[in-house]
């Protein structure tokens, strides 16, 4: 069974003249309301995944940052062992002397 069609209502006139109205017939406002429904389901979802990326970018940052201060650590390690290293040298040196 077809749709019933969209009808227009005259508003002043009989036959539709100005002032007449659009008006949709039940069927047409029941698809009205369930491709709004489509949609906010589907904007919902896209809210949903794009939340779930910020958070998922989030974590990466923190981790860059623990990371970033561990090389910090390493890099600091290694200015004591390069310090040492030429104190040992030195020492050598004085030695073979």
């Amino acid at each position: 069974m077809p749709p019933p069609p969209i009808t227009r209502e005259a508003g002043f006139g009989a036959n539709g003249e100005i002032g007449g109205e659009w008006r949709c017939s039940l069927y047409a406002a029941e698809r009205l309301r369930a491709i709004a429904s489509e949609l906010l389901v589907a904007i919902q979802g896209s809210r949903l995944a794009l939340e779930g990326k910020i958070e998922t970018v989030e974590t990466v940052a923190m981790e860059v940052n623990l990371l970033r201060a561990d090389l910090q650590k390493v890099s600091d390690k290694l200015k004591v062992a390069e310090g040492s290293i030429a104190e040992l040298q030195s020492e050598v040196g004085t030695l073979r002397t």
